[in-house]
């Protein structure tokens, strides 16, 4: 990878997710008239982006280029090690962490499966088949093999030529080429969680909506039509978090929007994102970030 894509400790990188009405992120592609993005990151586990269980419509791969970092899809943690390639397909709830607070790099490419579809025969036989098969939640290729190298080559590609959709259509057609054959030798399941999936997702597509409001465990666990104890262990399994700290965490991060974009008081924010006082969100701002909303907006300016 060329020095000038690689990220270095100390450097930052802002993530933003943005939601459809079903709450699947809307990927912000490198060109508006071309689905793709591409991207080298960095991970040690505190960055702001780990952990952001969510889902889209789109297919995702990353290699890691350095260090050990974790993928969770579905609730089922996947360690890579440098070398190491997952492919994630469409749909499934996933999120990064670093393992251990291990500074690693990586590359990731997401694209929506259109820019594969040819032909109504090449949709039809060689994408649905591995798109709508809901035992397949994701693909490892491992460091030391061809596939995991060239599919590394390839997002490489993808990297360097972000701009021209001829090289990036021709490299995720070759990357696809290696996705299709471990799917059809790959016929035993490794599903998980996804049975609940579906109700993890509810879940936090109500926290998503209604964090504004007044909150409780109960409604969280109504909204997903199952137990406390099933949406606390769902919880934790699919986002790393309880459904309360999740909760908080999704508040932390509105009120990041509004310090960023608004010059509101710190009351009338801690307001807006439901927090019941400013004296609580700052006690929760500096648990989940480390230094006070005050603190944190002075750092912008």
């Amino acid at each position: 990878m060329d020095e000038e894509n690689v990220f270095h400790e100390g450097d930052e990188l802002v993530v933003e997710f943005k939601s459809r009405d079903d709450h699947s992120e809307i990927v912000n592609y490198d060109s508006p008239t071309f689905p793709c993005f591409s991207f080298p990151g960095f991970l040690t586990g505190v960055e702001p982006w780990v952990r952001n269980a969510h889902w889209h419509e789109d297919m995702e791969i990353l290699t890691v280029t350095r260090g050990t970092m974790v993928y969770n899809v579905n609730g089922k943690i996947i360690e890579l090690n440098k070398g190491d390639t997952l492919y994630v397909n469409p749909k499934n709830l996933h999120y990064s962490d670093g393992l251990n607070h291990q500074y690693s790099e990586y590359i990731v490419i997401v694209a929506h499966p259109r820019i594969l579809s040819a032909t109504a025969d090449v949709t039809r036989d060689f994408l649905l088949p591995v798109l709508t098969d809901e035992r397949c939640e994701y693909l490892l290729f491992k460091n030391g093999t061809p596939e995991a190298a060239d599919i590394y080559k390839q997002s490489e590609i993808i990297i360097n030529n972000h701009e021209n959709p001829l090289e990036i259509t021709r490299s995720w057609f070759n990357i696809w080429h290696y996705i299709f054959a471990e799917h059809s030798k790959s016929n035993d399941s490794i599903r998980t969680l996804s049975y609940k999936i579906d109700s993890v997702k509810d879940m936090i597509g109500f926290i998503q909506t209604n964090y504004q409001n007044k909150i409780t465990l109960q409604a969280i666990s109504n909204s997903g039509n199952v137990s406390k104890s099933t949406c606390n262990y769902l919880f934790k399994a699919c986002t790393g978090y309880t459904p309360t700290d999740y909760l908080i965490r999704y508040r932390i991060d509105k009120a990041i929007e509004l310090l960023k974009n608004t010059n509101e008081s710190i009351s009338s924010i801690s307001g807006r994102c439901g927090f019941n006082s400013s004296s609580y969100m700052t006690e929760q701002f500096v648990r989940c970030i480390g230094q006070t909303p005050r603190e944190y907006r002075k750092k912008l300016i």
